[in-house]
C-alpha cells in the first residue's frame, strides 16, 4: 500500500519585481488574470493591475482567473494558488474565456507605433520632461527590432519578421534552445511590449497634455499604456483566433507584422489560410491561400487574395488600382524570376465579396440580453 500525504499548494515565484509590489504582505489576497503562459512554467500575469513575470509548476491558461495569497514578501515574493478559475474547462471554454477577455481590449498597432516613433524623434539624446529614460529605450528597442522593407522583402527577412512579430512567442520559447553557434534571435515584439507595459505601470506620471506617457504624442489621447495595453491584446487575439481556426476545415495563422519604412512603421495584416475542404486527391496537398491587408499613405486600404502564385488586389481608391495594374509586370517579372509560375495579376477598385472573418468559438457573444 502506498500511502502520500497531502498535496501541496500551487504556488508561484515572480522573477521580476515591479515596484508596485513592494505594498504587498505575507497573508494579502490578490485577484490575478493569466495573460500567458508557456510550457517551461513561465507566466505572464496581471496582479491588481500590475503586468509580472512568473515562473511556476501548476498548469496555466490564458484568460485564466487566479486568487493568490502572498507567502513571502521582499525582492523576490513567492504566492500561492488559493483559488483557481472554476473546475476544470474544455479547450473550446478556455479559448472563449480568453478571447472576451481580449477582444474588447484590443486595439491596432500602428497608432502605438507612430507614438512610440514620435517619443523617440522627440527624445533624440535627451529624454522629454516627465519621460523616464527607460520608457525611451525600451521604445527605441522595440523600433529597433522591427523589420525594415528590404528585410521584409526578402524570403529569410520574411520568415524572420513573421516569427518576431509575437503571434509566435510562447511557441518559439517551448522549442529547444538553438546551437549555440547560431546568432541570437532579434527581439520579439510581443516581449517588448510586455516589458514596455510593465515599465509603465510603475510609473506615476505627472498629470498634463504634454506629458506622453499620459496623452500620447501624435493623437493626445487615449494614454500610452492604454494603447501599449491595446497592442497586446490584439496580438493575443490572433493568437487566440489562430488556434479557433486549427480545428476547421480552413486552419489559418493572423499576423500583424509591422515594417519600418524610414521613419515612419507600416503594418500589413496577413491571413495565411489552408482550405483542406479543397483537397482533390489523397495524395494531392490542400490549396492555400493569403490574404493581406494594408494602408499606406497616399494609396488609402489595400486588400490583396493571393492563391498559389495569383494574386488580385482591391484598392479603397480608384487611383490606387490604375497605380497598380501599371506595376503589374514588375511583380509578374519578379515572381517569373525567382522560378514561380504565375497565373492571374490583376488590381481592381472596391473590396472583395467574400473576405474572410476571423474565426471564431460558439458561445463567444450571448445575444440575450
Amino acid at each position: 500500500m502506498e500511502l502520500k500525504g497531502p498535496a501541496q499548494p500551487a504556488s508561484l515565484t515572480l522573477t521580476a519585481s515591479p515596484t508596485a509590489i513592494r505594498a504587498w504582505r505575507v497573508g494579502q489576497v490578490l485577484d490575478a488574470v493569466v495573460v500567458s503562459s508557456a510550457p517551461d512554467g513561465r507566466a505572464t500575469l496581471r496582479i491588481e493591475g500590475t503586468l509580472v513575470q512568473a515562473q511556476t509548476t501548476v498548469a496555466l491558461a490564458a484568460g485564466q482567473s487566479l486568487q493568490l495569497k502572498v507567502v513571502t514578501d521582499g525582492g523576490q515574493p513567492v504566492l500561492k494558488v488559493v483559488q483557481p478559475a472554476a473546475p476544470a474547462v474544455t479547450d473550446a471554454e478556455t479559448l472563449t474565456q480568453a478571447l472576451r477577455a481580449a477582444l474588447p481590449r484590443q486595439q491596432p498597432l500602428a497608432p502605438l507605433l507612430a507614438d512610440l516613433a514620435a517619443l523617440v524623434a522627440q527624445a533624440g539624446s535627451k529624454p522629454p520632461q516627465g519621460v523616464p529614460g527607460l520608457i525611451v529605450e525600451l521604445a527605441r528597442g522595440i523600433l529597433a527590432e522591427l523589420p525594415t522593407a528590404p528585410q521584409a522583402s526578402t524570403p529569410e527577412g520574411l520568415k524572420q519578421a513573421l516569427r518576431q512579430s509575437g503571434t509566435f512567442l510562447e511557441a518559439g520559447l517551448a522549442r529547444p534552445p538553438v546551437a549555440s553557434e547560431q546568432p541570437p534571435a532579434p527581439a520579439d515584439l510581443k516581449a517588448g511590449l510586455l516589458r514596455l507595459a510593465a515599465e509603465l505601470r510603475t510609473q506615476t506620471p505627472v498629470q498634463g497634455p504634454a506629458n506622453p506617457i499620459v496623452a500620447a504624442s501624435t493623437s493626445g489621447a487615449p494614454a500610452l499604456l492604454e494603447k501599449t495595453e491595446g497592442a497586446l491584446a490584439r496580438i493575443q487575439a490572433n493568437q487566440l483566433n489562430s488556434l479557433v481556426a486549427e480545428t476547421t476545415d480552413k486552419p489559418a495563422w493572423l499576423v500583424d507584422l509591422p515594417v519600418r519604412q524610414g521613419d515612419r512603421v507600416d503594418v500589413f495584416r496577413l491571413r495565411v489560410e489552408e482550405d483542406r475542404a479543397a483537397r482533390r486527391g489523397e495524395a494531392e496537398s490542400a490549396p492555400w491561400s493569403v490574404w493581406l491587408d494594408f494602408d499606406l499613405t497616399g494609396l488609402g486600404c489595400v486588400r490583396a487574395q493571393g492563391e498559389s502564385v495569383s494574386a488580385l488586389f482591391w484598392t479603397e481608391q480608384d487611383g490606387a488600382a490604375t497605380l497598380f495594374n501599371r506595376h503589374m509586370d514588375v511583380l509578374h517579372r519578379e515572381l517569373t524570376a525567382a522560378g514561380l509560375s504565375v497565373g492571374q495579376l490583376a488590381a481592381q477598385a472596391g473590396a472583395p465579396s467574400a473576405a474572410p472573418a476571423d474565426p471564431t468559438v460558439a458561445g463567444l457573444v450571448n445575444e440575450k440580453a
